[in-house]
């Protein structure tokens, strides 16, 4: 076991032996408890899918829902369920806000700081406020979250000795930190430059001769990075998309360029029809609910040798590694792994891929001041 002295996480991880006291450390960083909440009612900034959640959830509990809030001036002075959408500035100033935003939550808190307020919760902190309720609308990102710290303790210590360098080992530790008092200054820490996701050179080096696999690749804005950070010169470039319509935009993208395939399909453990919910966006999930019906390979029976794989689809990491078992054990591509869409992804993922090929290096990076966009590389 190396020596986690200096890291704080570690200890945290190591300490608490009950969901009761993660839960209680969590409410002791909150600004707002749920009898305030029930008492003197909240604003809702976020005009948006979550915005909706939220204020059903807090409809049902006869909570006082004062009115929306979004910095998109064009909603301004209309109504969103009845209720006024307002500016920021027009809160009265002794308000319980309740960030309904994930990506934004850094901006957003930041802004109200700076306007004075101070009684503000995020959507994770409220998941602990009212836990115990079945019906609190949980985003993937929160599944099990706090149960499963205290359930898994020993594969995040494992992952953690796993890790290759000193920046690893802080980054995965802030993350630690965060999931136990949900403070976002832990998360402010440790990220960097999203301009760097995928191909940091800090983390990896990639050749003039890659053949680079997209998995979830969206309209074709990562691949493009791909391109221009390896100066144009590359194998080929295969990007997969359930989503047609953004593989039309892909291939607008690339209109110039040679040797790039599109396929307009999911990337999963075995080759099978699936639904897919198509938004248009960065969200589209495989989903039994889904609006679309979707065809899906693997990475084996695609037939093609990548020498460098980026994952990010929303969700079935698990399932596409598991269709690549052949192809990480034989094959040993570079692999890119983003491991934030579920709380178990942070040890779930390496632990996976490690014992499909030990000689994996292992290394960490967080690259938005969100909770979203850790990446594990496997080099």
């Amino acid at each position: 076991m190396s020596n986690v002295s200096l890291y704080p996480g570690i200890e945290m991880l190591k300490a608490f032996s009950t969901v009761e006291e993660i839960n209680k450390n969590i409410l002791s960083f909150c600004s707002v408890l749920k009898k305030d909440i029930e008492t003197e009612g909240i604003y809702i900034f976020g005009v948006g899918k979550l915005g909706q959640r939220i204020f059903d959830f807090m409809s049902e509990r006869k909570i006082t829902i004062h009115a929306f809030v979004d910095n998109n001036k064009s909603k301004h002075g209309s109504f969103f369920n009845g209720l006024h959408v307002i500016a920021a500035n027009e809160i009265p100033s002794d308000s319980i806000i309740y960030i309904a935003s994930a990506t934004y939550f850094n901006a957003i808190s930041n802004q109200l700081k700076d306007l004075g307020f101070s009684q503000t919760i995020s959507h994770n902190q409220a998941s602990v406020i009212f836990d115990g309720d079945e019906k609190f609308p949980i985003e993937m990102y929160q599944e099990n979250l706090v149960n499963d710290l205290i359930e898994n303790k020993h594969k995040y210590l494992s992952v953690f000795d796993l890790l290759e360098d000193e920046e690893s080992k802080v980054v995965f530790d802030n993350l630690l930190q965060y999931r136990f008092t949900l403070n976002h200054q832990f998360i402010n820490n440790v990220h960097t430059s999203l301009s760097k996701e995928y191909f940091d050179n800090d983390v990896i080096t990639l050749s003039d001769n890659e053949t680079y696999f997209d998995l979830g690749g969206f309209d074709g804005d990562s691949a493009e990075h791909f391109v221009k950070h390896v100066n144009h010169t590359y194998k080929s470039v295969h990007i997969f998309e359930p989503d047609a319509k953004l593989i039309e935009k892909a291939k607008q993208r690339f209109d110039k360029n040679e040797n790039i395939v599109f396929n307009a399909l999911g990337i999963y453990d075995k080759q099978t029809t699936l639904y897919f919910d198509i938004t248009g966006g960065l969200d589209g999930i495989i989903s039994q609910s889904g609006t679309l019906k979707i065809e899906t390979t693997t990475i084996d029976d695609y037939k093609n040798n990548p020498t460098y794989i980026k994952f990010d689809v929303e969700g079935v990491e698990i399932e596409a590694i598991n269709g690549g078992v052949n192809t990480i054990k034989n094959q040993k591509p570079k692999l890119a792994i983003a491991s934030y869409h579920y709380p178990k992804h942070l040890w779930e993922i390496p632990l996976l891929v490690k014992s499909i090929n030990s000689e994996y290096k292992l290394k960490l990076r967080h690259y938005t001041d969100s909770v979203f966009d850790s990446i594990f590389y496997f080099i």
